[in-house]
């Protein structure tokens, strides 16, 4: 390669990487933003079940096991 043909492919590589890193950041963004979507749902469930624990009857297992987690 001469001299413009190098400078032409490094002026290409360098765009190709800022175009890269651009998309990065936006994956980055979607993927944190899916994240607390199931981490939001995984608390509204999280708590229903607590709910469903609390008015079991008081000899029930979910009852008996209501700080431990779901029964096995």
């Amino acid at each position: 390669m001469n001299e413009a043909e190098l400078f032409e492919e490094l002026r290409q590589a360098n765009e190709a990487l800022r175009i890269a890193e651009v998309e990065t950041s936006a994956a980055r963004s979607r993927e944190t933003a899916a994240l607390n979507r199931v981490n939001k749902a995984q608390r509204a469930i999280s708590d229903l079940v607590l709910e469903m624990k609390k008015a079991a009857p008081g000899s029930s297992d979910w009852r008996r096991s209501e700080t431990r987690g779901l029964p096995e």
